[in-house]
């Protein structure tokens, strides 16, 4: 049979936690009842409230209430303060101890309450929080006191237009039972309604436990491995569960708790309405400290869970921008999870969905305050088993809120099972593969002679062969390892640039004598998730010519470097770099005209963005070679990179064109010859295929 306390005083206060935009709380009406139906009053001495006068909330009168709002003449500020911060309160004091069954309320503006209590028992004479109302609905409730967390066997009669907290509703209480060993240790507790524990019940829910004070017993649902509820289970068979507001159907149990060794199941049970039953028997491995297990173990696909986890320690928290994991090693195909992983999951949904829905503005930060190695990670879980090839993590740039190495591991078998480590982290977007830190994975430019006021890059773009054709892409860095700012180097866009302020590398400008950047002191490039070779480059400045003495914020000597898995290397070096042109450095030849490699020539990769055809010969053939301020993807206009490789028009082409350039008229190797009242085009050059080909295919 349950058992029913005695109390001098009882009161109930707003959960602070739940009602920071809320507004606030009024109570119509508030009674005491020795019965669990909440039909015979018990007597009350003296009416207490943390601000206003509480008379209004026991008169009988639903026309009146109790609003918790400061009363000037009446209510000191300290009295305000307190209400404020620690919660509003109503509550009775009783002359001699008096047994509480239940509660009557009729209130409106609070979400969740929390029950205090009063009594002379143990020469308790302070107040203690006993009950926990997660769930408080507007309207009229019957609150159920129990000296146990569970519902009284004499079952209230359902009342019309009345809600009963805890509901004693079949399956609206669950609980698991200790182990029988020495002694039972519970971080966190989760009940789920699916096999695989990633369906958390639609309704709320609050920790209930045996024995124990509430202040204990929320210790299992507060998120904090830091925390835990502890009895000694040979002493007193013990249980800790979860009271929902409606039935729900557990199929799942994830559990951090340890135990000695020797323990082989434990019990799951639900309440049925009068009493408790056995719904399962949970088998499963022995708990470790610091880790979650299921009950039963989960049956996964092998390869269906991933997830990187730090292996060093992180002395803030770790906070994490983006990630997502891919199927090929360019980290350009990524994989749809049907359920994200975290340390800290499911507790902090809302915080886990910021490092995956595609706005770098936002971030998970962990729950771990510092973060010890391998107690914070993040994953995603999918439909099948999968194999991850790449990692794209944007994770923060200051050390303190980051890992500066990690592990990336996979589910198999029932375990986490490791499969590769990435060390030396850097901050910002990196795309971990297995070539992380490998030679040709890092290429940089740098500026190889001094700098007045520091650099300006607009635009910084790599390609693996001599013509400057084939682009090589990757995550952009920089000397002072802000990822963002250096993305402004190879974003496309010719309205931005990256800046290094060497100055402020070394502590700002009020040091003596920084004047700019010294020679090589000012690098940025990408970080490529597999090897790769870059033989030209394409690289517009934004210097700042000065009537007198040297440029500002530009270079005239450049280099490029590699990465040989230990440190930077010296490809080829560039001297007399304009200050703002664009330029084309190809590695063992002087600085051409953007293009210039290419001769006379069509290239798919100067296509409009993704439309057929746009190429130097079209803009020719319909006589748009100077007019034409189209441009590709990233900035380039045709009119620029056509004249620049010797397609276009005239005397508008370059120098280096020599005479290879057309005219504004039909060259003189195109001889028209009438036949079959039509034409023919007799072609004796190759441009002249080149661009009739190209004719054909519109």
């Amino acid at each position: 049979m349950t058992s029913f306390a005695s109390f001098t005083g009882i009161r109930l206060r707003v959960d602070p936690q739940t009602e920071a935009d809320a507004p606030p709380w009024q109570v119509q009406e508030l009674g005491a009842f020795t019965d669990i139906n909440c039909t015979q009053p018990a007597g009350a001495s003296s009416t207490e409230s943390s601000v206003g006068d509480p008379m209004q909330a026991f008169d009988g009168d639903f026309g009146s209430s109790w609003t918790a709002s400061c009363i000037a003449g009446v209510d000191s500020w300290r009295r305000c303060q307190d209400s404020q911060q620690l919660g509003a309160w109503l509550g009775i004091s009783f002359l001699v101890p008096v047994t509480v069954k239940c509660l009557r309320l009729h209130h409106s503006g609070a979400r969740g309450l929390l029950l205090e209590i009063r009594s002379d028992m143990d020469n308790v004479l302070d107040w203690q929080p006993w009950r926990q109302y997660a769930f408080a609905p507007a309207g009229q409730l019957r609150l159920r006191i129990s000296s146990q967390p569970v519902c009284s066997r004499e079952m209230g009669i359902p009342e019309e237009g009345v809600l009963d907290l805890p509901s004693c509703t079949p399956q609206a209480q669950w609980r698991l039972w200790g182990p029988e060993v020495d002694s039972w240790t519970v971080y966190e507790l989760h009940f789920y309604t699916d096999d695989l524990c990633s369906v958390s019940p639609a309704t709320l829910g609050l920790p209930i436990a045996e024995p124990g004070r509430l202040e204990t017993w929320q210790r299992t649902r507060d998120g904090d491995l830091a925390t835990a509820w502890s009895v000694a289970t040979l002493a007193q068979a013990s249980w800790v569960g979860t009271a929902y507001n409606q039935s729900v159907a557990v199929r799942c149990v994830r559990v951090a708790q340890f135990y000695d060794a020797g323990a082989t199941s434990q019990i799951l049970e639900a309440w049925n309405g009068t009493d408790w039953l056995v719904e399962q028997v949970l088998s499963g491995q022995a708990p470790r400290i610091g880790s979650f297990q299921f009950l039963p173990q989960r049956q996964l696909p092998g390869d269906s869970q991933w997830r990187l986890i730090n292996t060093a320690m992180i002395s803030a928290a770790w906070a994490v921008h983006e990630l997502y994991f891919a199927s090929d090693v360019l980290c350009t195909q990524p994989l749809v999870p049907i359920e994200l992983l975290s340390s800290d999951s499911p507790w902090r949904a809302g915080e886990l969905a910021k490092a995956f829905d595609g706005n770098v503005q936002t971030a998970w930060v962990s729950s771990c305050i510092p973060c010890l190695s391998r107690s914070a990670f993040l994953g995603q879980r999918f439909e099948a088993g999968v194999l991850v090839r790449c990692v794209n993590l944007r994770h923060a740039q200051d050390l303190d809120y980051r890992p500066a190495s990690l592990d990336l591991e996979r589910w198999n078998e029932g375990v986490w099972q490791f499969v590769v480590s990435f060390n030396d982290l850097l901050g910002g977007t990196v795309q971990l593969s297995p070539f992380w830190g490998a030679p040709l994975t890092r290429y940089v430019v740098s500026n190889a002679a001094a700098t007045f006021g520091g650099w300006r890059l607009t635009e910084l773009r790599l390609y693996r062969d001599e013509a400057c054709t084939s682009r090589v892409r990757g995550a952009a860095f920089a000397v002072d390892g802000n990822s963002d700012e250096a993305e402004l180097a190879v974003d496309g866009n010719l309205d931005t640039y990256w800046f290094a302020n060497c100055c402020n590398m070394h502590g700002g400008p009020q040091i003596v004598g920084c004047s700019g950047c010294q020679q090589d002191e000012a690098w940025v490039g990408v970080l490529l998730p597999v090897n790769d070779t870059v033989l030209c480059m394409q690289l517009l400045q934004r210097g700042d010519q000065q009537a007198r003495g040297q440029a500002l914020y530009a270079t005239r000597e450049i280099e490029l470097l590699e990465w040989n898995g230990f440190g930077f290397q010296r490809v080829y070096g560039w001297k007399n770099v304009p200050i703002d042109d664009w330029v084309e450095m190809g590695v063992g030849r002087d600085i051409a005209a953007l293009g210039a490699a290419r001769g006379c020539s069509d290239f798919p990769e100067w296509n409009r963005c993704n439309a057929s055809a746009w190429n130097c010969s079209r803009y020719q053939l319909e006589e748009r070679c100077n007019e034409t301020d189209d441009s590709d993807c990233e900035g380039i206009t045709m009119e620029l990179a056509c004249k620049a490789s010797c397609c276009l028009c005239g005397a508008d082409n370059p120098a280096s064109c020599g005479a290879q350039g057309g005219s504004d008229e039909l060259p003189p190797w195109v001889i028209p010859v009438a036949a079959g009242g039509g034409s023919l085009l007799l072609c004796f050059f190759i441009g002249c295929g080149c661009y009739l080909r190209r004719r054909k295919s519109q």
